[in-house]
């Protein structure tokens, strides 16, 4: 389970007043509501899981830098890789899913690539 890791990076985001407070905020928000029973979210996820699932395991997406997206501002290979994975990752869920899934995958995985990349600016990873 993700969350306690999630919440975790929300709250140091939050008591350190960071930059990218409202994107953990936000990757916190949206993962909780994905993991509650019931929610549009949850249920949107469990319908298309397959898709979702088969499209991003079968992407070679993550050749180069692995394949733990949460993981990729640790290094300064990772964050610049960040945002060609998750363009990857947009495209073959596309190529094999319906424009809902799409929007679901976009709607899990930009917060969290939104906030890698503001972290990889903040340790000087990456340039404006």
């Amino acid at each position: 389970d993700q969350i306690p890791f999630i919440k975790c990076i929300n709250d140091g985001a939050a008591k350190c007043e960071t930059k990218f407070v409202k994107d953990a905020k936000e990757w916190y928000e949206t993962n909780v509501d994905a993991c509650k029973e019931g929610s549009k979210l949850n249920k949107a996820i469990k319908e298309n899981e397959e898709c979702i699932t088969k499209a991003t395991s079968e992407s070679n997406c993550f050749s180069e830098v692995g394949f733990d997206l949460k993981e990729m501002s640790r290094d300064e290979a990772g964050c610049k890789e960040l945002k060609k994975v998750e363009d990857c990752l947009y495209r073959k869920v596309k190529s094999e899913c319906s424009r809902n899934v799409v929007i679901i995958f976009l709607r899990m995985y930009h917060p969290m690539v939104r906030l890698q990349l503001k972290i990889c600016y903040a340790r000087g990873y990456l340039k404006n």
